[in-house]
């Protein structure tokens, strides 16, 4: 493979847009043969980085291939093992569902990176007399945030920021979804509270000017 694509990139009639690719490969293919020795690895990974510096300067490579080419910018930020950063338009360090949730918002999208949270908080406000009625057993303790039953098979509000939605904001978030979305969502919460009310997508996004609502992951 690798002679055929030194032999493609040696000529310039023939697939010219193909030319970024053929460099993509080929600077791959080099650089990740196993050597056995230090000294021949370090040659491969400098034959891998000319073909790079090669691919960039050719007139003839498709200017959609010079990103793969590009040498990627280290952040100075040695911890390992947390979430990625990325940088946001005012050059904020963001997560990526920020990073996300910026890009909607210049759409015209309100939104929240939220996972469960803004649904479980329209539950809890909806059935608030069903969760807390004064049913024998289920509250124990003045402590309690939710009845004993509620992520059991027989029926807790676990995790919910009563500080973070405004009531307008979870007006609309309803109005968005609509009366039969919404039941359809509350259902299967009620039906099994503890399982259901996992593996939401992380945005929860709504268009008050379209009525749309949005749950992206």
């Amino acid at each position: 493979e690798v002679s055929i694509l030194r032999h493609l990139l040696s000529q310039t009639s023939f697939r010219r847009g193909k030319r970024g690719d053929w460099y993509d490969r080929l600077a791959l293919l080099q650089g990740s043969k196993k050597e056995k020795k230090d000294a021949m690895l370090r040659a491969r990974r400098e034959e891998a980085l000319a073909l790079c510096e090669k691919g960039l300067a050719d007139p003839y490579t498709h200017l959609s291939a010079l990103h793969s080419f590009s040498k990627g910018e280290r952040i100075d930020v040695p911890t390992i093992g947390r979430k990625s950063v990325w940088r946001a338009s005012d050059g904020e360090e963001v997560s990526v569902e920020g990073l996300c949730l910026e890009q909607y918002q210049r759409e015209g999208w309100k939104g929240f990176h939220s996972e469960n949270g803004v649904l479980t908080m329209i539950f809890a406000l909806i059935f608030w007399d069903i969760l807390f009625a004064p049913v024998d057993g289920v509250f124990e303790t003045p402590f309690q945030t939710a009845p004993l039953d509620l992520a059991t098979d027989a029926f807790s509000i676990v995790g919910i920021r009563w500080d973070r939605y405004t009531q307008e904001d979870l007006l609309e978030i309803v109005e968005c979804i609509g009366p039969q979305a919404l039941a359809a969502i509350l259902t299967v919460f009620v039906e099994e509270y503890g399982h259901r009310t996992g593996g939401i997508p992380d945005l929860c996004l709504w268009n008050p000017e379209t009525s749309r609502a949005l749950f992206s992951e």
